[in-house]
């Protein structure tokens, strides 16, 4: 989505049609205050030839680049505070490119303003063409237990199914298709709990400071800055009506202050140092480049440069599990233990904690996902699969260079959760076998940094 601004300037406007209209096969939006005026949103208008060849130099690149304007024809999206001044107009803009065009099902203008004198544009996408970005599940409201203290007898009851023949979970015969049986095995696993998880409610203000108080008193001084733009006039009443904006915002954020200290635990420590630290601008690993896909482009390469001798993964057969060779729940329980609730899921978004709690209702799933990945010797390509999260290093002097970023890469809980498990088992026959040697500290439980600086001394 590309959200501009679009001010008017001596000899132009401020945002360039090269910026606002890229050459992409990504399904792209465009929507904003473009402040120009066209024949075809605003037929009623007059329009002057200035008016008249600015939208067209717009229209023509937008066109050119395969984006369609879903504005409703004739529908005001500017209403000014004085209509003997100025009169409604079509100043704000949703565009479409061909990729995304196909994918809008509903589209509508909401009449009801809020403080401004634009109206709201809603633009509806079918959810099932392009991936949207949804509210995410609030897993600490799933009801594992009643009010009692008793396991939930409804999610208790669809645990103890899941691995039912012939439920949600199907068993895997043969070794054609073994990863996908088992990717789909994990996927309806984790529809059904998220189906059990609330989505969290989208907070009202973008600010949590923020207050209906603050949005009556910047309307008041947006609406007397307007005045003073258009005539002149009013000037005392601006600054009047900003002083008491900026007051209201400066006590606001002063009481939200005051209340996170007042309540904050020893845990609110870190957030508390991410709301006082000195705020950075904005990096762009690669630079700024034209488009989204030139920047994603280059910072693939970068970091994940393509193999020049690529390694295909061995085709999945069965090798029989010995009684010994089985995962337990007191495996699974003491691989959980170690396991922090607070760290971040990859893309399925599933917490430790949610793992956590099937497994005391039903200890038989986790070690049952784990079993057919060991005894089939496969990783599935949804497991593999990590949301990365771009941080820049400090003290660099080039931050359009992606040597001055590093990747941090957040995988699947369940995927670490055997991960861990195979671990373990590795280091226990390593030990067994005295593999290690008798140096090494790295890795290795009950070693330590004091380990380390003995060996080095002695």
């Amino acid at each position: 989505m590309i959200n501009a601004y679009n001010r008017p300037a001596e000899g132009g406007h401020t945002v360039t049609t090269e910026s606002l209209f890229t050459k992409t096969n990504e399904p792209t939006l465009v929507v904003g205050d473009l402040n120009i005026h066209t024949a075809y949103t605003d037929p009623m208008r007059n329009l002057e030839p200035g008016e008249r060849r600015r939208g067209e130099h717009y229209m023509r690149l937008a066109a050119l680049q395969d984006y369609t304007i879903i504005n409703t024809p004739g529908i005001y999206t500017r209403f000014p505070d004085n209509p003997r001044l100025h009169r409604p107009s079509v100043i704000d803009y949703t565009l479409a490119n061909n990729s995304l065009l196909a994918k809008v099902s509903k589209r509508k203008d909401v009449y009801q303003r809020s403080g401004s004198d634009h109206i709201i544009i809603v633009t509806e996408l079918d959810s099932e063409g392009v991936a949207l970005a949804r509210a995410s599940q609030d897993w600490e409201k799933i009801k594992w237990r009643d009010e009692e203290g008793e396991p939930n007898p409804v999610i208790e009851s669809a645990l103890k199914r899941y691995l039912t023949e012939g439920n949600e979970y199907k068993e895997i015969y043969q070794a054609d298709g073994a990863e996908e049986r088992f990717g789909d095995n994990l996927a309806r696993l984790i529809q059904m709990v998220k189906n059990w998880a609330p989505q969290k409610n989208q907070t009202r203000w973008s600010k949590a400071w923020w207050t209906a108080d603050i949005t009556e008193l910047r309307r008041i001084y947006t609406s007397a800055a307007r005045r003073v733009r258009r005539d002149r006039s009013g000037v005392e009443e601006r600054n009047k009506a900003k002083k008491t904006d900026q007051s209201a915002i400066d006590k606001a954020k002063r009481k939200h202050w005051n209340n996170f200290l007042a309540s904050a635990t020893k845990n609110d420590v870190w957030t508390a140092h991410q709301f006082t630290k000195q705020r950075q601008p904005v990096r762009i690993p690669g630079g700024h480049n034209h488009s989204p896909d030139q920047t994603s482009q280059k910072i693939m390469e970068h970091f994940f440069p393509p193999s020049k001798d690529p390694i295909s993964p061995p085709l999945p057969f069965r090798k029989e599990l010995a009684d010994s060779d089985r995962v337990t729940t007191g495996e699974v329980s003491e691989t959980l233990e170690k396991c922090s609730n607070k760290s971040a899921p990859g893309p399925d978004q599933v917490p430790y904690g949610v793992w956590k709690n099937i497994h005391r209702m039903e200890g038989k799933i986790i070690p049952k996902l784990a079993e057919d990945m060991l005894e089939w010797g496969i990783h599935p390509p949804m497991l593999k699969e990590s949301t990365g999260i771009i941080l820049p290093k400090p003290g660099k002097k080039d931050y359009t260079d992606c040597a001055s970023f590093r990747v941090i890469a957040l995988m699947q809980t369940v995927s670490k959760i055997v991960e861990r498990i195979v671990n373990n088992r590795g280091m226990a026959i390593a030990y067994k076998e005295d593999m290690y040697c008798i140096n090494q500290t790295g890795s290795l439980p009950q070693r330590s940094t004091v380990d380390a600086a003995l060996l080095l001394k002695h």
